[in-house]
């Protein structure tokens, strides 16, 4: 595939909507480079009249289209929202570096909220390839788990995790590991909460356990020349947005800590 049809826009027709949550829907649409996607990638969404926004992408469970997973978090995530069938938005991509299974027989999914979307198609495949997966899906409440119903039809074990005990065990997903993880995995993969990565990565470099994290920062090009995603000397669009342990004890100090606002300068992680 050559690059440069990565990088050309493409207008994409939406083909589905649906609702996952309160807050939360599901976009399907056609297009062949997508359809292609590896587990982690992500693209840039053009919303007409808005803004240009880094998506992480995954094909949907039920139609196997290309998906992207929206939250309404902002101005551009709200005119998402409001997008229905026959619509249209622009895109480019698929981009960055994405999960790799290798030879791993055992794999823990970790996924805090819509983490589970760079994931998912790591869950639902594990059927047709020859390894297992275990999945800890974490979530403030029942309504906030995601795509519950397609991970239990796929031939993964669940154990959801929300803060008020509306389904599964009540706590934190890094409560849940720290008591109960097994030692007989070979790799975790993550996505979610840059606290709750940390602490994983801890959890990783404990029990000798390869670790696999997608890390989100601001992206304004999605191909590693404009600098808005430089952490600790790394691109995340270009050299990520998935990163291994090595990479990641490198980035350590600045995980939750720091972070880039929209004009480039490096603020506290918690600064809105």
């Amino acid at each position: 595939m050559k690059k440069s049809l990565l990088h050309k826009p493409r207008i994409v027709r939406i083909e589905k909507v649906r609702n996952e949550s309160n807050t939360v829907k599901s976009i399907v649409f056609k297009d062949r480079l997508c359809a292609s996607v590896k587990p982690g990638q992500f693209s840039m969404i053009w919303i007409p009249i808005y803004d240009e926004i880094p998506m992480s992408l995954s094909l949907d469970p039920k139609s196997k289209l290309p998906m992207i997973v929206v939250k309404n978090i902002g101005e551009a995530t709200n005119a998402l929202h409001e997008l229905n069938i026959g619509d249209s938005i622009g895109i480019r991509g698929p981009y960055g570096t994405s999960f790799n299974t290798g030879s791993a027989k055992r794999i823990l999914l970790i996924a805090g909220g819509t983490g589970i979307i760079p994931l998912l198609q790591i869950a639902m495949e594990s059927n047709q390839r020859e390894y297992k997966c275990d999945i800890i899906l974490g979530a403030k409440n029942i309504e906030e788990i995601l795509f519950y119903e397609d991970l239990k039809s796929a031939d993964c074990t669940l154990y959801p995790v929300t803060e008020d005990g509306s389904l599964g065990k009540q706590g934190l997903v890094i409560d849940l590991i720290k008591k109960s993880l097994k030692s007989d995995y070979d790799v975790l993969m993550c996505c979610g909460p840059e606290p709750m990565i940390k602490s994983i990565i801890d959890v990783a470099r404990k029990t000798n356990i390869g670790l696999q994290v997608s890390l989100e920062r601001i992206m304004k090009c999605g191909i590693g020349i404009c600098g808005s995603c430089e952490l600790s000397g790394f691109r995340v669009c270009k050299d990520g947005p998935v990163f291994d342990l090595k990479e990641l004890n490198a980035m350590y100090n600045v995980l939750g800590n720091l972070k880039r606002n929209h004009s480039g300068k490096v603020i506290d992680f918690n600064t809105k």
